[in-house]
């Protein structure tokens, strides 16, 4: 392992998918506002962007279906 003081956090989104991105989360993401966003959300989503921030390398396995990718990866 390069980084022997390092953790793995792994995703699986087809046994976990996340919840696909609504309009109002985009302004939670840009901290515009909480409002109008289903609140079962947003500790998912706080969740997520956080393992994102403090990663050091992000590692993406993916199925090729028509040369693209799942919607879900894709949010």
């Amino acid at each position: 392992m390069a980084w022997p003081e390092g953790r793995v956090i792994r995703r699986d989104l087809v046994a976990n998918p996340l919840p696909h991105m609504h309009p109002a989360m985009v302004g939670v993401l840009y901290a515009e506002s909480r409002s109008g966003v289903p609140t079962s959300d947003l500790p998912l989503a706080d969740e997520v962007v956080d393992e994102l921030v403090a990663a050091d390398a992000v590692v993406v396995s993916s199925a090729v279906y028509n040369f693209s990718m799942l919607s879900a990866q894709k949010a």
